[in-house]
């Protein structure tokens, strides 16, 4: 009974026509293969031209990316140049500075000097000196020698002046007295009051 209800549920196909309907099966199945392999072939042919493209941009990118780091660097190194010159330029002036800094104070620091106040006789000025006891060393001299030496140049000059002028008087004087008896009397007053 099995076996005759299932031949009354199902119609049994003669093996031919089974056998068509597998090997068109068979056909639709590899020509549906064969369209998804095509497509998984133009898929992955796509997928290797993405990877491609893909690559190459990131081989731009990386390339960039190297050429900006290059840059920085260079920059970087650049500005710690300069910084290390700066710094060196610093420590030179401060050294500068601390040299003059100590030359100061050794100029400043508490010494036994002694003042003196003298009469220079050439130029008629009081001078001050400042000496060092230690060593009877002369710190300072207030006006300095070379203002002594120069006052007393131009009142040598101013002398000689003075007495060739002088000298042009008195000869100019003579010659009046060798002019007339008015004359004399004239420079008679004259003589007096050179006198």
């Amino acid at each position: 009974m099995i076996i005759s209800r299932f031949n009354s549920a199902y119609d049994i196909e003669p093996p031919a026509k089974r056998n068509n309907k597998i090997v068109n099966f068979h056909r639709v199945v590899k020509s549906k293969t064969s369209e998804n392999i095509t497509k998984v072939q133009d898929s992955a042919e796509e997928l290797r031209d993405i990877s491609t493209q893909q690559q190459e941009q990131m081989s731009r990118i990386a390339e960039s990316l190297r050429s900006e780091e290059k840059d920085i660097e260079e920059s970087l190194q650049e500005t710690l140049d300069n910084k290390k010159k700066e710094i060196e330029r610093s420590n030179k002036e401060d050294a500068k500075i601390i040299k003059r800094t100590k030359e100061i104070l050794d100029e400043i620091a508490p010494k036994a000097l002694s003042l003196s106040f003298d009469v220079n006789e050439e130029i008629g000025r009081t001078t001050i000196s400042i000496t060092d006891t230690e060593n009877d060393e002369l710190v300072r001299q207030i006006p300095s020698e070379e203002y002594i030496r120069m006052i007393s140049s131009i009142r040598k000059y101013q002398d000689q002046v003075l007495n060739s002028k002088a000298a042009l008087d008195v000869k100019d004087a003579k010659q009046i007295t060798t002019s007339t008896k008015e004359d004399k009397e004239v420079k008679g007053v004259l003589l007096d009051s050179l006198a």
